[in-house]
């Protein structure tokens, strides 16, 4: 018995460790492995996910880039131009309410025309009663604004014109604060005070301007920081309009300010008793001429406004305005002082501080 008891105890075993080979491949097989190979891959999905996502907004912030400089070059020519043949218009006659009610009825047939072109989708949007509110007092402060600067280029000196608006980025930036409640900037605040400080010593040293002229030019300073905050509100804020369609729910308003205006500030006499008949003619030309170009730069101003911003567009203006400087000597003999000089220099400092702010 003790015989038999051995070998089937060692039967047994063999038969325990036989089966326990059969059964220990499986059961030793960890699942770790696999899990690790799963969660690598998650790991490697999500990281490229992540990448797609960065390299979709790199190429966004890029193509959005280089938009707003298009629009800000096309901005900055357009401007130039309208600014100097504002200027020879106004010679031949200077009527600038009457020029900038040509003005707003080229604008208001250039943004219809936009909206019936065959490869324009966007649709109009209508506007509730507070914004219509809104959009009626824009289109007061946008007719004054242009109102103002086109009466300003008939008082003082080109040169005097564009060094006094370079106030505006200073202006829109204290505007956007109390009216957009955009947050206070401080390098960008100490960058706009070579700003006002080359305004203050350029147009001291400018012997040209009188009492009129200077109040004009401020009101038209004034009114362009306006103009600019309450576009930024219509384009980027929650309405989003279009900026031909703000041009078209604004121009014909201002039309109307301006045809009223015409016979309360009695410009309608001047047309027919004041001016002669071939200059009349040569100068409404040139009304007609630069009213194209100034739907075209109010176009250009709105898409750039609502690429970047009123600040930049602006500070921008500030660059504009040298170039402008510089040809209205050239071409209109403006008399420029070392004193002057310095004061645009300093203009051009504080516009290119703002830029690096930014």
């Amino acid at each position: 018995m003790h015989l038999g008891s051995s070998r089937e105890t060692k039967a047994n075993r063999e038969d325990f460790f036989r089966r326990f080979d059969q059964v220990a491949p499986a059961a030793s097989i960890p699942m770790a492995p696999c899990d690790v190979d799963e969660a690598s891959m998650d790991t490697k999905v999500r990281i490229n996910s992540i990448q797609d996502k960065t390299d979709r907004r790199n190429v966004e912030a890029q193509s959005s880039l280089h938009a707003a400089g298009v629009w800000l070059a096309l901005w900055f020519a357009l401007n130039m131009s309208v600014t100097l043949m504002n200027k020879r218009a106004l010679t031949l006659a200077n009527l600038p309410v009457t020029l900038t009610f040509i003005h707003m009825i080229c604008n208001t047939i250039g943004a219809a025309l936009y909206f019936r072109a065959p490869w324009t989708t966007v649709a109009r949007k209508s506007l509730g009663r507070d914004q219509s509110k809104t959009m009626f007092f824009f289109s007061f402060v946008f007719v004054s604004n242009v109102v103002t600067g086109n009466w300003s280029l008939g008082l003082v000196s080109v040169s005097f014109n564009q060094v006094m608006r370079a106030l505006v980025p200073g202006t829109t930036l204290l505007l956007s604060i109390f009216l957009l409640k955009s947050p206070w900037s401080t390098p960008k605040a100490l960058a706009l005070l070579p700003i006002g400080l080359g305004v203050y010593l350029a147009c001291v040293g400018d012997k040209s301007s009188t009492f009129l002229g200077l109040t004009v030019t401020i009101a038209a300073v004034i009114l362009a920081a306006l103009k600019a905050v309450l576009s930024s509100k219509f384009l980027t804020g929650a309405i989003k309009m279009h900026p031909a369609d703000l041009i078209l729910h604004q121009a014909p308003l201002s039309a109307v300010w301006c045809a009223v205006a015409i016979f309360v500030c009695g410009e309608w006499d001047s047309i027919f008793s004041g001016t002669s008949n071939e200059n009349l003619v040569h100068a409404m030309s040139w009304y007609f001429l630069t009213g194209v170009l100034s739907f075209a730069l109010n176009l250009t101003s709105f898409f750039a406004n609502r690429a970047t911003s009123a600040l930049t567009l602006a500070v921008c203006a500030n660059i504009k305005q040298v170039v402008v400087i510089a040809l209205s000597v050239y071409l209109h003999g403006d008399h420029m002082t070392i004193q002057t000089v310095f004061g645009v220099f300093l203009v051009t400092v504080g516009g290119a501080a703002y830029a690096l702010q930014r």
